[in-house]
């Protein structure tokens, strides 16, 4: 058991290590898209082989409680860029590091103050900004489902199964993020009842 367990924590720490390392490549770069992509951690459950199941839920809700706000204020900030680039103000160096920050609205200030003006290159960030936002709209979504979901399943932790919630990002690559965790629901024989308070949620419509 406890070489699983180093086994497991050597992991963590190659991902992590691994993420800060992308970061490092696109905030060297400078440049419109950069080096690198921004991509949350994935995070296993944090003891997997003994874990309280309603404790785990909580860090996970916590999880996706702080990506779906940091994708919001992602948006904030492209929406600015997109329509203050036509006067030149947004500089293009701007324009990824603000992607690749955890506070983009106050790196976007920052920045602006930082580097100026750059009217030369204001229609290559019009193009960019254009471009990005479609991206990010739909992980404001797809981070505003998690999030309801995991809301939920904290609430009646004792009835989800923890599987389904660990694996719930899966979800988001499906046609369907409500029929793929309800389907995991399914596959656990939880209560018709328990699926349907999922189901019939306003923010899981059409999704």
């Amino acid at each position: 058991m406890a070489r699983a367990v180093l086994v497991l924590v050597a992991a963590v720490e190659a991902v992590a290590g691994h993420a800060v390392a992308l970061r490092g490549a696109g905030d060297a770069t400078g440049g419109v898209t950069g080096g690198a992509e921004y991509k949350p951690l994935i995070t296993p459950c944090s003891n997997c082989l003994g874990f309280n199941q309603c404790a785990e839920t909580v860090e996970r809700q916590k999880f996706f409680d702080h990506y779906y706000n940091r994708y919001k204020d992602l948006q904030q900030a492209y929406e600015q860029m997109y329509q203050q680039c036509g006067t030149g103000v947004i500089n293009k160096r701007c324009l990824h590091k603000v992607y690749l920050s955890e506070t983009p609205t106050a790196t976007l200030r920052e920045c602006i103050y930082a580097l100026g003006p750059d009217a030369v290159d204001s229609a290559v960030v019009c193009d960019a900004a254009q471009q990005r936002l479609p991206e990010v709209k739909d992980n404001v979504y797809r981070y505003h489902m998690y999030k309801w979901i995991l809301d939920q399943a904290a609430q009646f932790c004792q009835v989800i199964p923890y599987d389904c919630v660990n694996r719930i990002q899966t979800c988001g690559d499906t046609e369907s993020i409500k029929a793929c965790f309800t389907e995991c629901l399914s596959s656990y024989a939880v209560e018709t009842p328990v699926i349907e308070m999922f189901a019939d949620h306003p923010a899981m419509q059409n999704s």
